[in-house]
C-alpha cells in the first residue's frame, strides 16, 4: 500500500505503522519488533555491504537512489521482511547524478528464524 499523496510525513509514518499492526493481525508487540529492524536501517546495511563488495574498484561510486520497498509477508510460522532498494555505480568522474549502472540490493529478514540473508543483481546499463 501507498500512503495518500500531499499528506505530512507523520501522516505518512502513521499509514505504514498502521499497515505493519494490521500485517500481524493487530500484535503491536510484534509490530514494534519488526519496526526496529525494518526501517532505514535495512537500506543502511545494504549500502555498506555493497560498498564492501566494491571496494577495490576506484572508477565508480555507490550511490543511492532513493527508491526502495518493504515487503511484509505473514505466513503461518511467522513474519518475513524483504526490502529492496535501487543503487546506482556512478562514475567517479560523473557530470550528473543520474549517470551509471542499475542494481537492486535485497534483504530478508526472517524473523521466526532470526536469520538475515541479502543479495544483488548484477549491475544493469541505465537508458536515461
Amino acid at each position: 500500500r501507498t500512503p495518500p499523496p500531499g499528506e505530512s510525513p507523520e501522516d505518512k509514518v502513521r499509514y505504514v505503522y498502521d499497515a505493519i499492526v494490521g500485517a500481524v493481525e493487530g500484535n503491536t508487540e510484534k509490530a514494534q519488533r519488526i519496526t526496529i529492524v525494518c526501517n532505514q536501517n535495512l537500506g543502511v546495511f545494504l549500502y555498506e555491504k555493497l560498498v564492501n563488495v566494491y571496494a577495490n574498484q576506484t572508477e565508480f561510486l555507490v550511490m543511492q537512489t532513493g527508491q526502495h520497498s518493504l515487503d511484509l509477508r505473514t505466513l503461518r510460522r511467522g513474519v518475513v521482511a524483504v526490502f529492496e532498494s535501487v543503487f546506482r555505480l556512478s562514475p567517479c568522474e560523473s557530470i550528473t547524478e543520474n549517470e551509471g549502472d542499475l542494481l537492486k540490493a535485497t534483504v530478508r529478514v526472517d524473523f521466526v528464524h532470526k536469520s538475515v540473508s541479502y543479495r544483488f543483481t548484477k549491475p544493469l546499463p541505465n537508458n536515461k
